[in-house]
């Protein structure tokens, strides 16, 4: 993992497994279940009809977006379950998040104003 603090967004994450089967296949259906318990975690706990509309925000405004899944469980898990819920990140500088150095580009915070902006507008009207 890099840059390898547990408060900074990664740029890089490479890992090994090693299954070892004389079945080809076994191997294979390890691995392929592997990507789907990942696949339902990145989802977990969030609107995708929301996390569309957010997107298209994104799109239509030319913001640069990434969709991730943040591990941010305590934002969502107690509203998402009652209420349609996204979580709208804004980058601080380096990745670096929860710690002294965090820090943000007025630029960047303006940026996300606006898409939650955009969102409320869309949901309001």
């Amino acid at each position: 993992m890099k840059p390898g603090s547990s408060n900074v967004v990664l740029d890089f994450v490479q890992f090994t497994m090693d299954i070892r089967s004389s079945i080809a296949e076994s191997i294979s259906e390890i691995g392929f279940g592997i990507t789907e318990i990942a696949e339902k975690i990145k989802d977990a706990g969030l609107d995708r009809e929301l996390l569309k509309e957010n997107e298209k925000i994104c799109k239509d405004a030319d913001y640069p977006y990434c969709l991730m899944n943040s591990g941010a469980g305590h934002d969502t898990q107690v509203i998402a379950p009652h209420i349609p819920s996204v979580l709208v990140f804004v980058p601080c500088v380096g990745g670096r998040s929860h710690t002294p150095e965090e820090v943000m580009t007025e630029m960047s915070m303006m940026d996300g104003i606006k898409i939650l902006s955009r969102v409320l507008t869309q949901k309001a009207w």
